[in-house]
């Protein structure tokens, strides 16, 4: 990442390119602070995760609750299904698991619901 190869629009770069520096130029280019503090996997200085939507050009954090999305991690940590494996196959062990933890279903459709509207107006603006 830090090479210097003279290429590129901004050429060589005297900025120091680390975990801190990559989350300050997006938090820069979308002009918002995204909560990254609520996202915990693996260590902090090496890993970053922070799952957006985007609608009308605008940001969304999708984890506004730290609280669950770790009990979430937590209660489906069994379910070693990756992108890999396809769609349907992620799609078949999660409703099983949600079918097996019916309290998550209300959980995720209010949060959900909660998250739409947040969006609503970059929703209705979007094509």
């Amino acid at each position: 990442l830090q090479a210097e190869t003279g290429r590129g629009e901004w050429g060589a770069r005297a900025d120091v390119i680390d975990p801190v520096t990559v989350k300050v130029a997006i938090e820069k280019t979308i002009s918002k602070a995204l909560p990254w503090e609520k996202v915990r996997i693996g260590h902090n200085d090496c890993h970053s995760y922070m799952p957006t939507l985007v609608a009308d050009k605008q940001v969304y954090s999708v984890v506004d609750d730290a609280h669950l999305f770790a009990q979430f991690i937590e209660d489906f940590k069994h379910i070693q299904t990756t992108r890999q494996h396809g769609m349907a196959k992620i799609l078949w062990d999660y409703s099983k698991a949600l079918l097996a933890r019916p309290k998550w279903i209300w959980t995720l459709a209010k949060a959900t619901s909660l998250k739409l509207f947040e969006m609503r107006r970059s929703l209705l603006k979007s094509k």
